[in-house]
């Protein structure tokens, strides 16, 4: 699994009924989005939420994720070395 940003050019989206892993974030998957995103924020890269009161990366990482606006994508290694994109708003995000 690793993250991604948005904007990579070598990403190819998958058309969902495509796609051959489950839907659900993985409780792994939701924390590397979070430590990814919070090191962004950390470094000086602009929320893309209001974050009014809310000083702490991780927890604007957080808002960002469940808000579903998260510059960020999920690329799932499959056994025959194939890959996967999943945008966020396409995965259903438990909370843990």
């Amino acid at each position: 699994m690793e993250i991604v940003t948005i904007e990579d050019d070598d990403i190819k989206d998958v058309v969902s009924s495509t796609k051959q892993t489950s839907p659900f974030m993985t409780k792994y998957e939701y924390t590397a989005l979070i430590a990814a995103r919070s090191l962004m924020i950390y470094y000086g890269e602009e929320p893309e939420v209001d974050i009014t009161g809310c000083f702490d990366p991780a927890e604007i990482a957080k808002k960002e994720l469940h808000e579903r606006v998260i510059p960020l994508q999920i690329r799932r290694r499959l056994n025959d070395g194939t890959t996967e994109n999943w945008r966020v708003e396409e995965m259903h995000i438990r909370n843990w």
